[in-house]
Formats: C-alpha cells, structure tokens, sequence
C-alpha cells in the first residue's frame, strides 16, 4: 500500500526521519531532530548551536558593528548629500536606505545576535548619519558667513577714522 492511501493521522507525532541525517554533524538522526534555519539538527548540534547563539560576541564585536554600521551609515549620507546637491530635492526613502545599511552591518558584525545594544546603535548611526549628510551644508554656510563678515569689515572705516571724519564735518 502506497504512502498516498493512508489516511492522515494526527494521534501520534512521528520521531523519526526516515534516512535523514543531521546538516551539522553529518551522522544520522536516531530519534528525533530540530529544524534550524530550516536544516535539520540532531539534538546534540541543536544544543551546540543554541550556546553559540547565546554568547556575547564582546566589545571587539561591538566595536566591529560601529565600524561597519558607520561605514553603511557614511555611503548612504554621501548618497543622500549627492542627490540633494545634483537634483535638489530631498527624498526621504533615502534615510530608509541608510536604516538598513546600517542594520543590516550591525547585525553581520554582531554575528546575528543582535540584542537590545545593538538595536539602539543601529538607530543612533542611523540618525547620526541622516543628519551628517548636511554637514557640507553647515561648513558652506559657516565659510559664507566668515566671508561675508571680512567684506563688512573691511568695507567699514575704522573707529578712529570715524572720529577724524566727524570732527573735519563739524569743524566746517
């Protein structure tokens, strides 16, 4: 009898994979087995992969993920400066690009752990870097300003030549 006529039955789970072998280990499943990442684990590689998991992976990989996030975060702010200065025009979608760039690089240097400490450096990159692509706004601005106030100054008499003027006026 064929597989396809038996009915289905729903009383009792099945342990036993018939011929399957576990991804991790490559030894045959005995009993039962896991599904991870949709591979199929023996009990011992599932327990093995679940103490992997929950290791910290450290300040060397935290400092990694401010690494590769600000990378992330600084391509995208040069995108986002670019297309305002060739376009002129401000599209927000950008800043969902950087969010995850930057995300996506924490979440790689983490190992995949990810965790609360990560999340909030994800965002505060991500913020950082959304406002960092006006910084050449700023320095052009601050430049302008510094320009614009030597021309004034220059232009303007200095206070004792003010003085000599007003008197050779009242004088008259």
């Amino acid at each position: 009898m064929s597989d396809e006529s038996k009915p289905l039955q729903f009383e009792t789970a099945e342990t036993q994979a018939a011929g399957a072998v576990c991804s991790a280990c490559k030894q045959p499943i005995a009993s039962s087995y896991f599904t991870v990442a949709g591979q199929i684990a023996c009990e011992r590689c599932k327990a093995e992969i679940e103490l992997a998991l929950q290791r910290s992976a450290g300040a060397g990989g935290f400092m990694q993920a401010i690494l590769l996030g600000s990378l992330a975060g600084f391509a995208g702010a040069a995108v986002w400066y670019g297309v305002r200065a060739a376009m002129g025009y401000e599209l927000g979608i950008i800043a969902i690009a950087i969010g995850w760039g930057v995300g996506t690089a924490v979440r790689h240097a983490s190992g995949g752990r990810g965790g609360r400490g990560y999340q909030v450096l994800a965002v505060a990159l991500t913020y950082f870097w959304i406002a960092a692509n006006y910084v050449p706004d700023l320095v052009t601005s601050i430049g302008n300003e510094a320009a614009d106030s030597a021309a004034a100054e220059s232009a303007a008499p200095a206070p004792l030549a003010v003085r000599v003027v007003v008197a050779a006026v009242l004088a008259l």
